[in-house]
């Protein structure tokens, strides 16, 4: 007797773990995005570089991103990246509404990326290459497109990782944009 109750108890167990994988599941469905990394750089000054030249477009540095009156983005992006494929409407629309966007070629060769500013417009103010790949580790990029917004006092404001699409997800940048008009209280 004793044992047949006990076979049954065991038999639970995999409806058990069944139920628990379903909450869990559910449970991250609910959360945020578990794709998202905050970066610890927000808040923090913009890490110093300068860029090398890419083709004709002019090149620039960390320098560049202080003084000006209104905030300046720096977008990672490569030419065999669908997703900043898909993301480079938004940045010619950003660019049409004043925003200075400031790109860094992404492993990527210039012939290659030079074809794609050809192909899908040139949105960039400037254009730099990092052939050590020493910003894009410094400012912890791991997921391509990535977009940093950079105040006038050279601080980053917000982070981007993956496209900025139509939407929500564009509509949620513009606000992190105007937020970064407003100097960080000290």
């Amino acid at each position: 007797m004793k044992n047949k109750s006990v076979l049954k108890s065991w038999r639970l167990i995999p409806i058990i773990v069944f139920i628990a994988l379903i909450a869990t599941f559910i449970y991250r469905l609910a959360g945020e995005d578990p794709s998202f990394i905050p970066s610890v750089l927000i808040a923090k000054p913009l890490p110093e570089f300068e860029l090398n030249k890419q083709g004709d477009n002019p090149s620039f540095k960390s320098t560049d991103f202080i003084g000006d009156q209104q905030p300046k983005l720096i977008n990672f992006w490569a030419s065999w990246c669908v997703p900043c494929r898909q993301e480079h409407p938004q940045l010619k629309q950003l660019q049409q509404m004043g925003i200075k966007v400031y790109g860094i070629s992404y492993k990527d060769t210039t012939e290659n990326a030079l074809k794609f500013l050809s192909k899908y417009g040139n949105v960039y103010e400037a254009i730099g290459i990092d052939p050590k790949n020493r910003i894009h580790i410094d400012l912890g990029v791991h997921k391509i497109p990535e977009t940093f917004i950079v105040d006038n006092q050279g601080i980053i404001r917000y982070k981007q990782t993956g496209a900025i699409l139509p939407g929500e997800n564009l509509e949620n940048f513009l606000t992190q944009f105007e937020a970064a008009k407003t100097p960080i209280k000290q």
